[in-house]
């Protein structure tokens, strides 16, 4: 990760080392330090020192360095047909396509990027279908939330430049109950009991790239 930041020209700050030292002159454990797996809790402090931290560092901020094959890529988000609900939270908040009904379909060209979703504890899985054929199957479970959780997500639907889906016409997407594991990505579960829940997830839209 740090080559990563160093051949974009950016800096970073280490917070697990910042947070190691302020979990032991705080006497406090680092479960504590945690609202879920995801998120720091919001009530102990730490958060104050990191503000102050990058506050320091503002200085040391840089813009990205340019990647050539990014220049003239054109990105658009393409939103279902369909019923849709209105997500909100402390910071964001977009129009939601609940996933337990009627397939949806998205009008749609170009490759395929990602998906984003309204993931959560209680939730089931999408299948994604370009121009007739499947790409994929793939758990909207997010990983350490608690009961009831919903937490913006995103699903990646390549694993190389050279490895994107071209989308002709259209994707569909169902939220039927999968009939074995579906693909569970990084900082997603799969659990079959949560799965017989009533759903709490949603999709937002699907990114792609002309």
């Amino acid at each position: 990760m740090r080559e990563r930041f160093a051949a974009y020209g950016l800096r970073q700050i280490d917070t697990h080392e910042l947070l190691l030292r302020f979990a032991s002159e705080q006497q406090m454990s680092l479960e504590k330090l945690y609202l879920d797996d995801m998120h720091y809790a919001i009530d102990t402090g730490f958060l104050d020192d990191l503000v102050r931290i990058v506050t320091e560092r503002l200085d040391d901020a840089a813009v990205p360095c340019a990647v050539e094959r990014l220049q003239d890529a054109a990105l658009e988000l393409c939103v279902p047909d369909g019923a849709m609900e209105r997500f909100e939270n402390s910071v964001f908040q977009a129009d939601s396509y609940p996933l337990d009904g009627d397939e949806l379909s998205i009008a749609a060209q170009g490759a395929l990027l990602a998906s984003f979703v309204i993931a959560g504890n209680e939730a089931g899985a999408v299948t994604i279908s370009a121009d007739g054929y499947p790409i994929g199957t793939y758990s909207l479970q997010a990983a350490g939330l608690k009961p009831e959780g919903r937490i913006l997500k995103h699903i990646v639907h390549w694993k190389a430049a050279d490895d994107l889906r071209k989308v002709r016409s259209g994707l569909v997407l169902a939220g039927a109950q999968p009939h074995s594991r579906p693909i569970v990505q990084n900082m997603y579960k799969w659990n079959v009991h949560c799965a017989e829940e009533p759903r709490r997830d949603a999709y937002l839209c699907a990114l792609l790239e002309h």
